[in-house]
Order: C-alpha cells, then sequence, then structure tokens
C-alpha cells in the first residue's frame, strides 16, 4: 500500500494471551528496532523503500501469542479511497 507523496512507519506488537502487549519491550518500532531475544527485528528499508520485519519464530517467547504489524502515515499526508 501507499500514495504519491506518503511515507509510513510500520510496526510489531507482541501480544499476550489476553491480546494485550503485557511488555514494552515486544513493541518494535523505529525507536526500538528489535526485542531482547532478537526474534522479532526492523530491517528498516529493503529491496528500495520497502520496510521488512525478520520474525524468528521459535526464538519468540512463549508468553508472545499473537503478532499484530500496523502502519501509520509518517508526517503530514491523508489516505483516502
Amino acid at each position: 500500500f501507499g500514495g504519491p507523496g506518503l511515507t509510513f512507519d510500520i510496526s510489531c506488537f507482541g501480544l499476550d494471551a489476553e491480546e494485550t502487549l503485557s511488555d514494552d519491550r515486544y513493541f518494535i518500532f523505529f525507536n526500538q528496532p528489535k526485542s531482547p531475544e532478537e526474534s522479532l527485528q526492523l530491517l528498516g528499508p529493503q529491496a528500495g523503500d520497502t520496510e521488512s520485519f525478520r520474525v524468528t519464530l521459535d526464538r519468540v517467547p512463549e508468553q508472545i501469542r499473537k503478532l499484530s504489524f500496523t502502519a501509520t502515515i509518517d508526517g503530514a499526508g491523508q489516505m483516502s479511497q
């Protein structure tokens, strides 16, 4: 997804069984690009300007039950259909 002049910040939330972020160390974004054991890593722009994540499933802690990825507009911009 995208649009003319739009840039996005992509984030990942490592959620527990109640689907809440019970540990801030599993909120992965530009200012915190990896989890403590590096099971979740924001790699940044890859292959041009595409943001990429690396997820190593066998290293994700047991308490993390779901991963939720979000995209937010970085800076001034507006999305429409």
